[in-house]
């Protein structure tokens, strides 16, 4: 059975990746980039 701390370690990080992946498609650039296809912004 799985440590309880680990897996909401796991769920967190797999959530914020996910987030991150989305922001990027959405915006089309990674993060601290811009490019000509930038749109939007990313706060923080």
């Amino acid at each position: 059975m799985i440590d309880p701390d680990s897996l909401k370690a796991i769920v967190e990080v797999t959530i914020q990746r996910v987030l991150e992946l989305k922001t990027t498609e959405h915006l089309r650039t990674r993060p601290h980039e811009r490019t000509d296809a930038w749109r939007g912004h990313q706060n923080g």
